[in-house]
């Protein structure tokens, strides 16, 4: 082969610019993998019509999947079709599988403590301070006229929360009649399977692999796996038979498709792990992995780009001129991060992030002191991890209440499983809000209401799509940089 001079555009391939970008778009297959398009379910109605009467309408002729592809979505779909029913109930009730469930049991729960402890502790405490200032002939003695004004404000207190009482008893009425109706029309849609319908309309398939071609793919991908060679090899450990080959089938599928078509590549995937995609020193998702883009260039000649859903929606906003509404956008948005709790996710995050950290558990002691889950390092110390979500960073009181119960938790659950520490997880909408969370908490320490020593490690972070950003890290206190973890 004869030699060359070194060449920068050389690399352009491995990049990605707007110019590139918007021919992507205009010209490019487009794949969806499995977890993409079972998502779709989890979206509400009116961001499924989006999706599909524009943008997978003005993409047609263009949308593939792969034949492993389809046979995953099928084989789970059922299963994923139930689940929106389910964070209905969730909403209710609380659900042993699920942090995120029982809210409305909780607002019951808090309005009875209410009830019974403070205007119960209020009646006490006055009905003490009424007889130990009643008798006139020592001290302490006061006028029963000096009380009445105290006696009528809890008087009036406990009125306005049996007022609450009786009004929340209508809106859990109306609640569970609005959600029942919700519940009802999903099941009655799970008759029919509208989206399947829609997705046979606008999706292309490639062509089946044979048993004797899966055998040569999994012979591949022993010795890819073995070199950590991309992509999926990450599903070595938690899957079985050809299963753990998925991936892999699905993208040598692709690369068939591109050979065929000799048409350049998009790949819509939620799987965000770095079997997939380059992680930056910050674990920040930078496009596709580089063996990934040369593999397909070298067989097909084509370029290759991947993006998660939430990103391919805005980005064919913008180079599709679709119509569709950012509200579609913001529900994909809002739904990602309901799969991060209700999948327990973030867990995964651990030992990213906590370098040298494992989870042992999901989950530990009792329901007063629970974790969400207890983790070790290489040493075999062990901590539990709490993840609290923060609505409004301003209130101390919230944040220093949390802070007390990891303490407490630490404490109690010390003797039993032997905890060293505790970290502690604020998780809150955006940077804006993590940087008043950490000014709160540094007003708390400076002001000494809480002390930290070794016993509480903090965290702030947000969600970015499937991406765990931490803004701030109290161990050392005077960091401050943004780490972005996939999840």
């Amino acid at each position: 082969m004869k030699a060359k001079f070194m060449r920068a555009s050389n690399f352009d391939v491995f990049t990605m610019d707007e110019p590139k970008e918007k021919r992507l778009f205009e010209n490019a297959n487009i794949f969806f993998d499995t977890s993409s398009l079972l998502n779709i379910y989890y979206y509400l109605e009116s961001t499924q019509s989006e999706i599909f009467n524009k943008l997978f309408k003005d993409l047609k002729k263009r949308l593939w999947i792969t034949a492993h592809s389809e046979f995953e979505f099928l084989k789970n779909r059922d299963k994923v079709r139930s689940k929106p029913i389910e964070t209905y109930y969730n909403l209710r009730k609380k659900n042993s599988t699920t942090k995120e469930s029982g809210h409305v049991e909780e607002i019951d729960s808090i309005i009875k403590k209410v009830k019974a402890n403070l205007v119960g502790d209020l009646n006490g405490q006055l009905k003490t301070l009424l007889e130990k200032t009643s008798k006139n002939d020592k001290h302490p003695f006061l006028d029963e006229g000096f009380f009445s004004n105290l006696k009528s404000e809890v008087s009036l207190l406990e009125k306005n929360i049996d007022a609450f009482i009786s009004s929340f008893e209508l809106f859990k009425a109306e609640f569970d009649r609005e959600i029942n109706a919700k519940q009802e029309k999903l099941k009655e849609s799970l008759k029919e399977d509208q989206i399947l319908i829609q997705l046979q309309e606008s999706f292309l398939c490639t062509p089946n692999f044979d048993y004797t071609q899966v055998i040569k793919i999994v012979e591949e991908g022993e010795l890819r796996y073995k070199n950590q060679i991309p992509p999926g090899y990450l599903d070595e450990d938690n899957k079985i038979g050809f299963q753990k080959y998925g991936d892999l089938i699905a993208w040598r599928q692709i690369i068939e498709n591109a050979k065929t078509e000799k048409k350049d590549v998009i790949l819509v995937i939620d799987d965000l792990k770095e079997d997939w995609w380059q992680v930056s020193e910050i674990k920040e998702t930078k496009g596709p992995r580089h063996e990934l883009i040369k593999e397909i260039y070298d067989a097909a000649g084509v370029q290759f780009w991947m993006y998660d859903i939430k990103a391919f929606l805005f980005k064919s906003k913008l180079y599709v001129n679709t119509t569709i509404e950012d509200a579609a956008i913001q529900d994909v948005t809002v739904k990602q991060e309901s799969y991060l709790f209700e999948t327990g996710a973030l867990l995964s995050w651990v030992g990213q992030y906590l370098t040298g950290y494992n989870v042992l558990h999901e989950t530990c002691g009792t329901s007063a002191t629970r974790f969400d889950a207890i983790i070790a390092n290489e040493e075999g110390k062990k901590a539990g991890f709490m993840l609290a979500r923060i609505s409004n960073p301003r209130f101390l009181g919230t944040l220093e209440n949390k802070i007390r119960v990891a303490q407490n938790f630490k404490y109690i659950n010390h003797l039993e499983h032997g905890l060293e520490k505790v970290f502690l997880v604020f998780y809150v909408n955006d940077s804006t809000a993590a940087s008043t969370a950490q000014l709160s908490i540094q007003k708390l320490i400076r002001d000494k209401l809480v002390s930290l020593d070794n016993d509480v490690r903090i965290l702030i972070g947000a969600i970015d799509g499937y991406k765990f950003c931490v803004y701030y890290d109290s161990e050392p206190p005077d960091e401050k940089v943004a780490y972005l973890h996939d999840v």
